[in-house]
């Protein structure tokens, strides 16, 4: 909405022009005088545009928003697709991705998401080491994006709260087969 700002910056500079076109005139001996209502409508047009053009935002269809307001915390509910009109300074809006997203921890150093060996060490049920790549889709609840603030502050909350428990489901599942199984006739159990 950077148009509806555009605008407003627009109609001011024209109020800026007007009055200094008028000073000139003044100056000169014309005898032009400052029409009230002139300033007033595109003072208040320019100002009108720049709040209206503050306060819109837009949530794409894949994200959902939270509104955050300096005085009261978080706005529930969290804002749908589409446009939405907030306070202007007082409020501002964090957006959550809610589409799937695939996490992958990898013992090739370029193919997860941590440089490096990433790959999760278990112990199967006869003791035996074993490193096993995963990948791991989740989608955040778009019901449900407060809940994930509240509990993760911050942005990193794939790192706090998806890989430990993913590593953790991955080491628990492992602990369950025998090497054997985890390698060959399991493997297919193993990944659900």
């Amino acid at each position: 909405f950077g148009f509806l700002s555009l605008i407003g910056w627009g109609l001011i500079a024209v109020l800026i022009l007007y009055v200094l076109y008028v000073n000139q005139q003044r100056t000169r001996g014309g005898g032009q005088k400052f029409s009230v209502a002139v300033i007033g409508g595109l003072l208040i047009g320019g100002v009108a545009l720049n709040a209206l053009s503050a306060g819109l935002v837009s949530i794409p269809p894949n994200q959902r928003g939270l509104v955050l307001n300096l005085f009261t915390g978080v706005r529930l509910p969290s804002l749908e697709p589409g446009v939405h009109f907030i306070t202007p300074v007082i409020e501002s809006v964090k957006y959550y991705d809610i589409g799937q997203k695939t996490y992958t921890m990898s013992k090739t150093p370029a193919e997860g998401e941590v440089i490096g060996d990433d790959s999760v060490t278990a112990r199967t049920s006869d003791g035996q080491e074993v490193f096993i790549d995963a990948s791991v889709t989740y989608r955040i609840d778009p019901t449900k994006p407060f809940e994930l603030i509240t509990r993760f502050p911050g942005d990193d909350w794939t790192n706090v709260l998806i890989r430990p428990q993913a590593r953790s489901i991955v080491y628990n599942r492992a602990a369950i087969y025998r090497v054997e199984e985890v390698y060959s006739t399991k493997r297919a159990e193993l990944q659900k």
